[in-house]
């Protein structure tokens, strides 16, 4: 039996990965995450650009300071530590790829 450390992404199960209750969308950029400027340089010119929202920091939400969850930071997301055992059976060839699943990293949608 061999072990192996394991880090991985989990979401937060404090805040359901919101980052803080009271979660809403961002008014500014309307839960998008990115605000896009539309300048005009001259008569028929026009110049388009998009930025991270400096309302939201790009996430499209939105929380009061003291609403930020304790647990993740805001962060929604938190970093699980853990042990994998894999058991080498003999006459396995060299490189042979063994898949864990539900070990992988978690990302909020």
């Amino acid at each position: 039996m061999l072990k192996i450390p394991h880090k991985r992404q989990k979401v937060c199960e404090e805040c359901s990965g919101k980052g803080g209750k009271n979660a809403k969308k961002c008014p500014k950029c309307k839960g998008h995450g990115m605000i896009e400027k539309i300048v005009q340089l001259g008569p028929g010119f026009l110049s388009s650009s998009r930025s991270p929202c400096t309302d939201c920091r790009g996430e499209g939400i939105t929380y009061a300071s003291e609403d930020k969850c304790k647990v993740c930071s805001g962060n929604c997301v938190i970093q699980e530590n853990k042990i994998l055992e894999v058991a080498i059976e003999p006459g396995i060839p060299n490189e042979h790829l063994i898949q864990f699943h539900g070990d992988g990293d978690e990302i909020v949608i």
